[in-house]
């Protein structure tokens, strides 16, 4: 179980009023480097996680080390006090990923391994699941969120420091 974390909001009245306005509200969260902390395995392995995304072999996600990472992510805590946040206000919280479908058995029991309950779309961009809010790390996807006039919580990352009026970003506790 995750144990319960301090949130270091910015924006902190946008989330606020989001919390009042939650109840009835989907919220999409993305699965790697918001919800699953992808990057600092990867940085273990030796990649840098300062861009994004991370140059990685083709196919790398397919071999047996990159299955191996997608299993062995730690969930990322902030992430989850912001979900039970927003659940506990009313909202209904849903997942989407651009991992491939053919990884769904492993991401359904790294998602049932950390208790988290939830619809997943495996879509190439976020924005195809129409939620009322988006939890995302990709800076590509922010901006593409943002266009539809969303709010957008965001964990920091070294590569997604993006300054909107709807985005809501924390810090998260990993080091760099």
């Amino acid at each position: 179980m995750v144990a319960k974390t301090a949130l270091e909001l910015k924006n902190f009245n946008l989330f606020l009023d989001l919390l009042s306005k939650a109840t009835g509200r989907v919220v999409c969260v993305d699965i790697d480097n918001t919800l699953a902390d992808i990057n600092s395995l990867l940085k273990k392995l030796g990649y840098s996680i300062k861009k994004y995304p991370a140059k990685l072999p083709a196919g790398f996600w397919e071999t047996h080390t990159g299955i191996k990472l997608l299993q062995e992510a730690q969930p990322i805590p902030e992430t989850i006090a912001v979900i039970n946040l927003l659940r506990d206000a009313g909202a209904e919280v849903v997942f989407a990923t651009a991992r491939s479908p053919e990884l769904n058995k492993i991401t359904a029991e790294w998602l049932t391994a950390h208790r988290l309950e939830g619809e997943v779309f495996y879509v190439h961009s976020k924005t195809l699941v129409e939620a009322d809010v988006y939890v995302e790390d990709s800076p590509q996807e922010i901006r593409r969120i943002l266009k539809l006039g969303s709010k957008v919580l965001v964990p920091e990352w070294p590569y997604n420091h993006i300054i909107h009026r709807n985005i809501i970003s924390y810090r998260i506790g990993r080091g760099f």
